[in-house]
């Protein structure tokens, strides 16, 4: 409760001095993602989850939010730039999109094999027989 409180103090005196300055006079450090973040990514050191990506996307930009319950605590956020949703650069990318996921999908279905066959055949090492393989008969 102290924290939250603490937080609810630093987002009001923020609206009148700056969201710096009212985290140093708190004591707190005010701190930014280092780039654009998407949905589903960490926001810098406060982690993920559901009530803070909320908070986060529908804040308008450049707006305080009220005090957010993160896993270390309470926090005040402001979004500063929204970039939004471009489908010209989501027609550039589909094609290796797709082809990542399809690959990914195959590298699964493939260890499933794999353990399925080891469960259900037994699985005997043959070192001459692996030499012949290679080439390598003695």
């Amino acid at each position: 409760a102290m924290a939250r409180a603490a937080a609810a103090d630093v987002k009001a005196r923020a609206e009148k001095l700056g969201l710096e300055k009212a985290a140093a006079a708190a004591g707190l450090v005010r701190k930014e993602t280092p780039a654009l973040t998407g949905r589903g990514q960490a926001l810098g050191d406060l982690g993920t989850g559901a009530a803070l990506e909320e908070t986060a996307f529908s804040l308008p930009e450049k707006t305080l939010s009220d005090p957010v319950r993160t896993t270390a605590g309470w926090a005040v956020l402001r979004v500063l730039e929204k970039k939004p949703f471009d489908p010209a650069e989501l027609e550039r990318q589909k094609a290796q999109v797709a082809a990542s996921l399809r690959q990914q999908m195959q590298q699964e279905l493939f260890r499933a094999f794999v353990v399925a066959a080891r469960d259900r055949y037994e699985v005997a090492r043959d070192a001459k027989a692996y030499r012949r393989a290679l080439g390598q008969e003695e």
